[in-house]
């Protein structure tokens, strides 16, 4: 690349990271913490930051969990 060129970088805040994720903000922000989660890039004021490609590479490696409840066991009824 010339010295000089733009580069452009596709950051993710929290609410980007849910949106690539398909999980409610408050889902991303638990996916964050886990110690298999990109490192952000930065932290700003409004919060961290990742690189969109870090985030979309970490999903298709380790799919996230479903939120919720584990599914109960259907009962038979008699």
């Amino acid at each position: 690349m010339p010295y000089g060129s733009a580069v452009q970088l596709k950051l993710a805040g929290i609410a980007e990271v849910a949106e690539v994720l398909g999980v409610s903000k408050r889902t991303a922000a638990r996916y964050t913490t886990r110690a298999d989660f990109p490192e952000p890039v930065a932290r700003l004021r409004a919060g961290p930051v990742w690189l969109e490609k870090d985030v979309l590479a970490w999903a298709r490696s380790e799919p996230p969990a479903r939120p919720g409840k584990p599914l109960k066991a259907s009962r038979k009824v008699s």
